[in-house]
Parts: C-alpha cells; sequence; structure tokens
C-alpha cells in the first residue's frame, strides 16, 4: 500500500509540474499577444490630453531638447529663457568608495524674460 500511494504522489507532482509550466508558457504566449495589441482606451486617454496641450501651445513657438541624464539640458533652458543662474558645487560621499565626488549643479536666481513659460 504505501509504495503504490508514494509512486501516486510522485506521478501527481510530475503532472502538477508540467502543468505549471504549461500554464507559465500560455501566460507568456498571452502576454505577447496583449503586447501587439492597441489598448484603445489608453490611446484616447493619451490623444485627450495631447488635444489639451496642443490648446496651450496653439500660435506659440516650441522648442524640444533633447539629451541623456545629465549634459544640461534644465541648465540650457533655463539660460535661453533669460533666467540667472548661480553655480554651486558640493561635495557627496559615495557608496562603496572612500572619498568624496564634486557635484556641480546650477540654482536658478531670476525670474525668465517676458513671454518665456517654464
Amino acid at each position: 500500500g504505501t509504495v503504490g500511494t508514494e509512486d501516486a504522489v510522485e506521478e501527481k507532482n510530475m503532472y502538477d509540474s508540467d502543468s505549471e509550466e504549461e500554464a507559465e508558457r500560455q501566460r507568456k504566449k498571452a502576454s505577447a499577444q496583449q503586447r501587439g495589441r492597441i489598448n484603445f482606451v489608453r490611446l484616447k486617454q493619451l490623444l485627450q490630453a495631447a488635444q489639451a496641450t496642443l490648446v496651450k501651445i496653439d500660435g506659440k513657438n516650441i522648442l524640444l531638447v533633447l539629451g541623456r541624464t545629465g549634459v544640461g539640458k534644465s541648465t540650457f533652458i533655463q539660460r535661453v529663457s533669460g533666467r540667472t543662474l548661480r553655480r554651486s558645487t558640493y561635495a557627496e560621499e559615495v557608496e562603496g568608495w572612500d572619498g568624496e565626488a564634486l557635484k556641480e549643479v546650477f540654482d536658478v536666481v531670476g525670474e525668465p524674460l517676458e513671454g518665456f513659460e517654464i
């Protein structure tokens, strides 16, 4: 009796494992199919937000600034808008390193030129 029960339990576990693997394959397949589908509810929300933005910027000159993190996009925009910037340098500890790193930042001091919106 006991050997038969152990065999049955082992056989059940083997099938459970196959079922779990198959279920995982099915989840991945469904996820891949879902990624290829258009979420029309989300698309409608994005289009409505874009429309609201278009109303705000209609008739204005728009400047798009792209770049990697830390290259100075925000600083550039602040300077183009006429704001005065103050340069500050401070030291910060770096985890896993026996020393400090100096970081340079620019703080906004003045107001933008008339007509600029940031």
